[in-house]
């Protein structure tokens, strides 16, 4: 259960980051700018909080690219992990690489393994709509060692996460402790494959130049995993 919640985290994190030439953002787009993030279990504890921090904003021939550091830490402000990612713009749509919802704590403990990623980015267009169906997006993660003898129990650990059923359900405004945002509302559903399977839905509700300000997180049955809201915001 708790990687299934890290898991969401990163999802919700990473995920409705948007801006780049001609892109409306959905993400603070000025160098320096930080965004914190409360994560919480469905009981309304505290699990985790992350700072999210633009580090650069580039423009090349194919459009914009926004360098970003994401930093987590535990409820007693103890730092667990960090990644750093580029997420990109071009002809008004912008790309997530689904290698950025993988933790790359866990990769880093893998030893000599060879390791084959392959999907679909997440796509999201500049001008959102209620009633628009967005893009499923997929990643899949092979493990394999020719010199380890527990190659094949390393394939056990083979991945494949699905994001589907994208839809913006309507314009809502939510208040967090950082403020009042007028928001999208997008609700999705995530599927897992590996050891253990696992199947969700999500909903996740973004403001421009801000980014996710809230997101909840169900199990298949409806019931509510955990959530997160922004707590602070400075740009």
């Amino acid at each position: 259960m708790k990687k299934y919640i890290v898991f969401l985290i990163f999802l919700s994190e990473i995920t409705l980051t948007t801006y780049g030439q001609n892109c409306d953002a959905y993400f603070p787009v000025k160098q320096g700018a930080v965004v914190t993030t409360q994560n919480f279990n469905a009981k309304n504890t505290l699990l985790s909080t992350n700072k999210l921090t633009v580090l650069s904003v580039n423009s090349d021939v194919k459009g914009m690219v926004i360098n970003v550091k994401n930093e987590f830490t535990d409820a007693k402000t103890k730092e667990v992990s960090s990644i750093e990612y580029a997420l990109r713009c071009s002809d008004n749509i912008f790309y997530v690489d689904m290698k950025n919802l993988l933790d790359p704590k866990s990769q880093s403990n893998l030893g000599n393994a060879q390791v084959k990623i392959s999907g679909t980015d997440i796509e999201y267009p500049s001008q959102l709509q209620v009633g628009q169906i967005l893009k499923d997006a997929e990643i899949k993660v092979d493990y394999s060692s020719t010199n380890d003898p527990m190659s094949f129990a390393m394939s056990a650990m083979n991945i494949n996460i699905k994001i589907f059923n994208r839809k913006v359900e309507a314009i809502e405004n939510i208040t967090t402790p950082a403020g009042t945002f007028e928001c999208y509302k997008i609700s999705y559903t995530f599927e897992t494959k590996s050891f253990v399977n696992i199947k969700g839905n999500n909903i996740e509700w973004v403001a421009k130049n801000i980014g996710t300000v809230k997101s909840e997180s169900y199990d298949s049955k409806g019931k509510l995993i955990s959530y997160s809201i922004i707590s602070d915001i400075n740009n």
